[in-house]
């Protein structure tokens, strides 16, 4: 029940009544944040696109979970120069990403 305004004067509201608007307005929501989503997306990935190809390989093996020591020896690096490589590489990306993001006004 809905109070008019008027003291003891109420309106019966069917609950199917507020439903599809409120269905409505989940449907607008949802897909604002599919949307937002996406072009996130797309600037992360124009970021991961613009790295160098060992990094680009250095960051995937990373979301893959390898350990540093796998990733040394598929590479053939030493251990030491693919720590500080996959920091450059990580660090790169972060910074490419921002770019774009802070350049069409989304917040990270």
């Amino acid at each position: 029940m809905i109070r008019d305004g008027k003291f003891d004067e109420f309106t019966t509201i069917e609950m199917a009544e507020i439903l599809p608007s409120l269905e409505y307005q989940q449907s607008l929501e949802s897909l604002t944040v599919t949307l937002e989503k996406e072009r996130r997306v797309k600037v992360y990935f124009n970021g991961f696109m613009e790295l160098s190809n060992t990094c680009r390989m250095m960051v995937r093996y990373i979301a893959h979970g390898w350990a540093i020591e796998d990733i040394a020896e598929e590479m053939n690096f030493s251990v030491a120069y693919t720590y500080r490589k996959r920091q450059l590489c990580l660090n790169k990306l972060i910074e490419l990403v921002e770019q774009k993001l802070n350049k069409n006004n989304i917040s990270p």
